[in-house]
């Protein structure tokens, strides 16, 4: 797993294995966007390259609320989930509203811990334009992440 910091590449101290391809089902509510980022250990967010301005700030607000949800989830308590199923609603509906739909799920991968083997739960979304996904759907093509993951919609 690599971050980005400036003008470099940092590698993070334990490896992360490509996970198996998995199934992401659109996410048309802000309790099944909880559902995926819920107790994840680790996260993956993809976009398509956006149209314009509007779906620009649309996919920067619900991914980087999708982010910070998943670094609180075990602080914030069961009150606080539905704050987050409340503030997700709202953000997927702004996605729809400007031609965008979020897919998402957890699944396991493999982790060596400097030579130790384990399991984490990885949430996986990806902001999709409609368009694009209207494309694939009328083409047959299978779509492909930005990043080349095995991601299956």
């Amino acid at each position: 797993m690599h971050k980005r910091t400036g003008h470099a590449d940092v590698t993070e101290p334990f490896k992360v294995a490509q996970p198996e391809p998995f199934e992401m089902p659109p996410l048309y509510s802000g309790k099944a966007v909880a559902n995926v980022i819920g107790g994840a250990g680790l996260h993956h967010l993809e976009y398509d390259e956006p149209k314009n301005t509007d779906q620009r700030d649309a996919t920067r607000s619900f991914i980087t609320a999708a982010s910070d949800w998943m670094d609180v989830w075990d602080m914030i308590g069961t009150y606080g989930r539905f704050d987050v199923e409340e503030n997700m609603d709202r953000l997927n509906s702004d996605l729809h509203a400007v031609g965008l739909v979020a897919y998402g799920a957890q699944t396991d991968v493999k982790v060596d811990f400097w030579g130790s083997e384990s399991h984490m739960r990885l949430a996986a979304i990806w902001v999709r334009r409609m368009d694009l996904v209207a494309e694939e759907q009328r083409t047959g093509q299978q779509p492909t992440p930005p990043s080349g993951d095995g991601v299956v919609l």
